[in-house]
């Protein structure tokens, strides 16, 4: 048994059901504006558009997990995408 658990987890103990409905409003919202721009990102930076998708999913989903604030707000960010297209 883990003895102290993953940030994330901590808040799915004490989640009350009654946040559900602006949780997932808020998720659809977000999802329908970071995914064309993560999408757009990678191509600015000369990589494949599903570079991009993994790269605004996979770190969220990760990030609700272990990170140590529930109020963080997290994204793709354009000022990135002209410096990994001049590194390639």
């Amino acid at each position: 048994m883990l003895q102290k658990w993953p940030p994330g987890l901590q808040v799915a103990r004490s989640y009350k059901i009654s946040w559900l409905r602006g949780d997932l409003i808020a998720a659809v919202v977000l999802t329908g504006l970071l995914i064309p721009a993560g999408m757009g990102y990678a191509e600015v930076a000369g990589l494949p558009p599903v570079t991009g998708l993994y790269a605004t999913i996979v770190p969220l989903l990760v990030y609700a997990v272990v990170g140590p604030s529930r109020l963080l707000v997290l994204g793709p960010d354009s000022a990135l995408a002209p410096i990994i297209g001049a590194s390639i």
